[in-house]
C-alpha cells in the first residue's frame, strides 16, 4: 500500500464518503442501542446525536497511514470495540464522581501547586471528576464483561498523595468475597479523541499495569452537571434575592440571557460514552521512546509523533528534541542516520510538560481485555 504524506483519521475517512458514513451511522446505532438498553435508556433522537457526536471524536483518534482499500472492515472494527468495551456513564456516575473528587481535592491540588500549570479549584474539581468518572466507567465494563463475577473495588479513602498513587484498584470483590488482585492496576481516563496514555512523573513506579479510558466528555459537560443538579439555577435566585440594583448597563438583560442558558443546558443529554481504549505493562513503558511512526523523514525544523512507546526524559527550557527518543532503524536508513537536534511535538496535543513521561499511543495498547481481567483475577486456592 502506498504511504500517505499525512495520515488520515477514520474521521476523515468518513468525510470524504458519504456511503461509509451512512454504514457507520447504521451499524453505530445498533451498537449505541445496546449500550443504552444496560443503562434503561430509551435511545431518542437527541441522545443518538450526542452519541454520534462523542463517537466521532473517538474517531479523531484513529489514524492510518497507508491508503486503504478495506474500509468497511475498519468502520465494523470501530463499532466491535465500542461494543466490547463501552459503557455509558450516566447523571449518579457523575454525581458520585464529583463527591469523591470533592472529598479529596487536595491530593489532586498538589501535583501542580506553584507551577505556572496550578488549576483554578473549579478546573481541578472539574478534572478530577472526569478521572474518577474513568475508573467508575472501568468498573461498570469489568463487571459487565465477567457477567458480575469479577469487580474491581475503587479507592475513595483519604490518603497521602504517595499513597493514593500506588493503585487505583484496591480489591476485587471474586464471587462476591474481597481480594487482592494479582497485580496493581492503575487507570488513566482521557478525552475521546485522546491519543495517549500518559504516566507522569514517578507514578509509573508504582502500579504493574496502567488502562487508557476514554470517555466523552468536553468543555460543557461539568457545566451541564452542575445545572441538572440545580446549582446554577440556585445562583440565579440568590442574584434575584439579594441583589436589587445595577452595576453593569442592562445588567437585568445579562440575567434574562443567564437564565436562557441555564434551560438550555439543563434539557441538555449528561449520558457519556465511556470505552476502555487498551492498557499496557509497566515493562513496555519503561524503555526509552521508540517513535514508530513520525514525519522525521521530511521533517525539517519539527518532528511531528504520531504513534510511539516508551518513556521521554525530562524536558529542558527548549522543549524535548529528536536527540533524547529513539527512531525505528528503517528511518535512520532513509535519512541517513538520526534525526538530531529538531524540535518534536505529539498529535495531537503538540507537548507534554517538562517532567518525564511514560507514554503509549493508542495504536500501540494492548486492547484485550482477557488478559487484563486474568491480572485482577486474585490468586485463590
Amino acid at each position: 500500500m502506498a504511504q500517505l504524506k499525512k495520515p488520515k483519521s477514520l474521521y476523515d475517512l468518513l468525510r470524504e464518503d458519504r456511503a461509509l458514513e451512512e454504514k457507520w451511522k447504521d451499524q453505530g446505532k445498533e451498537v449505541l442501542e445496546q449500550l443504552s438498553r444496560r443503562e434503561g435508556l430509551d435511545l431518542t433522537g437527541e441522545y443518538l446525536t450526542e452519541f454520534f457526536s462523542q463517537a466521532c471524536d473517538l474517531a479523531k483518534s484513529e489514524l492510518f497511514f497507508e491508503d486503504l482499500n478495506e474500509t468497511e472492515r475498519i468502520v465494523a472494527n470501530f463499532w466491535s470495540k465500542v461494543e466490547k468495551s463501552g459503557v455509558l456513564l450516566s447523571q449518579r456516575d457523575y454525581l458520585r464522581a464529583s463527591v469523591v473528587a470533592l472529598s479529596f481535592f487536595h491530593r489532586f491540588a498538589k501535583t501542580d501547586f506553584g507551577s505556572s500549570r496550578q488549576r483554578s479549584f473549579g478546573q481541578a474539581w472539574a478534572d478530577a471528576t472526569q478521572g474518577i468518572l474513568g475508573e467508575i466507567a472501568f468498573q461498570k465494563i469489568i463487571k459487565a464483561t465477567t457477567d458480575g463475577r469479577l469487580v474491581p473495588i475503587l479507592d475513595a479513602k483519604e490518603e497521602q498523595l504517595d499513597v493514593a498513587l500506588s493503585a487505583d484498584v484496591i480489591q476485587v470483590l471474586f464471587d462476591k468475597k474481597p481480594h487482592e488482585p494479582k497485580k496493581k492496576v492503575s487507570i488513566k481516563t482521557t478525552k475521546m479523541n485522546g491519543r495517549w496514555l500518559d504516566v507522569p512523573y514517578a507514578q509509573r513506579k508504582h502500579s504493574d499495569v496502567y488502562v487508557l479510558v476514554k470517555i466523552g466528555t468536553n468543555p460543557n459537560t461539568f457545566f451541564k452537571f452542575l445545572a441538572e443538579a440545580g446549582a446554577i439555577r440556585h445562583i440565579l435566585a440568590m442574584y434575584t434575592n439579594s441583589i436589587k440594583d445595577e452595576v453593569f448597563e442592562a445588567e437585568s438583560n445579562a440575567y434574562e440571557k443567564a437564565s436562557r442558558t441555564v434551560k438550555e443546558l439543563e434539557k441538555s443529554s449528561l449520558f457519556t460514552i465511556a470505552i476502555v481504549a487498551g492498557w499496557q505493562e509497566k515493562a513496555s513503558l519503561n524503555r526509552p521512546f521508540l517513535a514508530s511512526k513520525s514525519n522525521a523523514i521530511r521533517a525539517r525544523s519539527t518532528v511531528t509523533i504520531y504513534s510511539g512507546i516508551g518513556t521521554i526524559p525530562s524536558a529542558s527550557k527548549g522543549g524535548l528534541t529528536t536527540d533524547q527518543i529513539e527512531f525505528p532503524d528503517s528511518i535512520k536508513e532513509a535519512i541517513g542516520g538520526k534525526p538530531n537536534g529538531l524540535k518534536i511535538s505529539f498529535h495531537p496535543i503538540g507537548s507534554f510538560s517538562k517532567a518525564e513521561h511514560a507514554l503509549s499511543s493508542t495504536d500501540l495498547l494492548n486492547s484485550d481485555l482477557e488478559p487484563l481481567i486474568e491480572f485482577l483475577y486474585p490468586e485463590v486456592p
